[in-house]
């Protein structure tokens, strides 16, 4: 059965929180016993500026947020995402709440760590009942996250939804659904 890689990460998150694989300025990878600092986004990828959320400028942020994650751009992948997003990953149909907080963290410990990381999106516009006036995709995503003895393939769900925050569109749900 394949696991999400957030799932491995929450685990691994929780078994030594005083140890942190950071990345210097010169790329070097080290551990060190205090938080990572941030390191400025070396990119040009930002939030798509707007006053609402349209299909066209939903589409663009996950593309940009994918062009993120697939630089390894820890930063600009953390900046597509609402400062309240609501993260749930379902594991073994069970859904599990991850902290905003929680969830970028993760996010930038997966890139930073990996030698290669890549993903792919394929999204599409659907219906929200409950939500009508919100733009949601339904993306089928294959991610890959390569280390120095392993490459591990992901396949899964994801639903977005989105917000204007401060004049950009931020991801403020994401729902993760393993396949």
């Amino acid at each position: 059965m394949r696991l999400l890689l957030i799932v491995p990460l929450l685990w691994a998150g929780s078994v030594s929180a005083a140890l942190h694989l950071c990345t210097d300025l010169q790329g070097k990878k080290v551990y060190q016993d205090t938080p990572c600092a941030s390191l400025p986004s070396t990119s040009k990828i930002v939030p798509v500026k707007a006053t609402a959320v349209t299909e066209e400028n939903a589409r663009e942020t996950v593309k940009r947020f994918t062009a993120a994650m697939n630089a390894k751009d820890s930063v600009a992948a953390v900046g597509m995402a609402s400062g309240y997003l609501q993260a749930n990953v379902m594991v073994e149909g069970k859904v599990v709440n991850v902290s905003t907080t929680a969830f970028k963290e993760l996010m930038h410990r997966v890139l930073i760590a990996a030698d290669k990381y890549t993903v792919e999106r394929d999204c599409q516009v659907v219906p929200d009942r409950d939500r009508p006036r919100e733009t949601q995709l339904l993306c089928k995503v294959k991610e890959s996250v390569k280390s120095s003895t392993r490459t591990h393939n992901y396949t899964y769900d994801e639903r977005l939804r989105f917000a204007v925050e401060d004049g950009e569109v931020r991801i403020k749900v994401i729902q993760i659904e393993g396949t």
